[in-house]
């Protein structure tokens, strides 16, 4: 009986699988959509807090909405309470945000918020105020401690309108709003940079070495299996050289099958990419990229970009899975083949404010304010002389604008001479070719003295 009752136990033991994270004490709060609307196709921000009294917590965050899907790895000691935003957009728009906290593989909390979907051409007024406002001219609202953190999650919004001052915003939801406030007027005088086309793979690339590498070593070990093959008549009466000979060439062959794509020049990722950058208010820029990753063997990567307020994800938008790390980067995560080529969409707002353009009358002076070369800059029509050539860093060249020019339609365009995104992984060299063409626009017109 005894026997019995402990085989029992024994076997519960080791059926029932060990709690890896005890979730008493940990709190979760989700507040999604900007003033509680989202619009399909545009981005919806999700503002999560974890509230953890117990155990620390190493584990991720996934935000699900229609069919795209957001991971974010997240770690929070205990005893504290933090905070993150996400973003979100989807072309099928659901009345919900599903939130689950996951930690040791297991969902240890979950939650649905409500959305109030509206459609994606309505007009959305957003009112920013302490108090009831007025419902007639305001499709939304918010206090001012709920305004994004990012100029991303002021998407599905076409004005905001403030039934109170403007003070006691945080330093990032000010420059938040700015940059709206910016990209708003360029979108409603339709002045914004065309997003880029996609750049195929690069013919030639490195990991083509690798797959070429593969298939000679192949071919050698086939060659050297059949030349075994004629041995073994010779060596029959004594196999012990005919198996040293077996086991050399299988060792030779597995080392050269794991070295593939992991030694030599063709061992590094490559991301080959053109984006295109629109420059905004609060030294921001709109980012779009598009472009292809190749990886050079069968392995695990985690190929992150360098910036902290974007989405790095497939390239269709309907239907995508992302993934953020720990510090809100966007990575690319997962396994891949050798030579396997993968393409990807980055959208996203970037720290950079490359042209100081001042007008004064129609006399218009750009400064190259950035550490990196500017090339092929120049005006739009209706400025002479339209171009500006090379802008090297703290450089300014000038232009005067034509009687009838306002401003509301002159830019200044150039091409970064570096890529304006890096990319790294954790065991892998990233080899990085891109393109940027940026697009500033030139202010409107003012009165005083040309600049000397």
């Amino acid at each position: 009986m005894k026997l019995a009752v402990a085989a029992s136990v024994l076997a519960a033991s080791v059926l029932t699988p060990p709690c890896l994270f005890a979730a008493e004490g940990l709190g979760l709060g989700v507040d999604a959509g900007i003033g509680g609307v989202a619009k399909a196709g545009r981005w919806c921000p999700v503002r999560i807090s974890i509230d953890n009294t117990g155990q620390s917590l190493d584990g991720e965050i996934v935000v699900t909405w229609g069919d795209s899907v957001v991971h974010r790895r997240v770690v929070v000691p205990a005893p504290s309470r933090q905070r993150f935003d996400m973003e979100i957009r989807t072309n099928d728009a659901r009345p919900e945000v599903h939130v689950q906290l996951i930690a040791g593989g297991v969902e240890v909390r979950s939650i649905n918020v409500p959305l109030r979907t509206l459609p994606p051409d309505s007009e959305t007024t957003l009112c920013v105020t302490s108090t009831v406002a007025d419902e007639s001219t305001c499709e939304a609202e918010t206090p001012p401690s709920r305004l994004p953190r990012s100029m991303r999650g002021y998407d599905a919004v076409e004005r905001v309108v403030w039934r109170e001052s403007e003070s006691g915003l945080t330093a990032e939801q000010r420059s938040a709003l700015e940059a709206w406030r910016a990209y708003r007027r360029l979108a409603e005088a339709g002045a914004l940079a065309a997003p880029p086309r996609a750049m195929a793979p690069a013919s030639g690339a490195p990991t083509e070495p690798s797959l070429a590498l593969g298939t000679v070593g192949m071919l050698v070990y086939a060659c050297a299996l059949g030349a075994m093959g004629v041995a073994v008549h010779r060596f029959r009466w004594r196999p012990l050289p005919f198996y040293a000979m077996v086991v050399a060439t299988t060792t030779c062959g597995a080392a050269a099958a794991g070295l593939a794509g992991r030694a030599g020049p063709s061992s590094a990722v490559q991301v080959r990419y053109a984006s295109t950058l629109q420059q905004l208010a609060a030294g921001r820029s709109l980012i779009s990229a598009r472009g292809h990753l190749a990886f050079p063997a069968f392995d695990t990567y985690q190929v992150r970009a360098v910036i902290a307020d974007a989405e790095l994800a497939p390239a269709s938008r309907s239907g995508s899975r992302a993934w953020l790390d720990e510090g809100g980067y966007p990575v690319v995560a997962g396994t891949h083949g050798l030579a396997a080529s993968q393409a990807f969409a980055l959208d996203g707002v970037a720290p950079l404010a490359p042209l100081e353009i001042e007008r004064r009358a129609n006399h218009i002076r750009v400064t190259n304010a950035s550490d990196v070369e500017l090339q092929a800059c120049q005006f739009s029509a209706g400025v002479a002389p339209r171009d500006l050539g090379v802008l090297g860093p703290g450089r300014s060249a000038e232009g005067i604008a034509s009687d009838t020019s306002d401003g509301a339609d002159l830019t200044v365009s150039c091409l970064l001479a570096r890529p304006p995104i890096e990319f790294v992984d954790p065991r892998y060299e990233v080899r990085v070719d891109g393109t940027a063409m940026l697009r500033a626009s030139v202010p409107g017109r003012t009165t005083g003295e040309a600049p000397q």
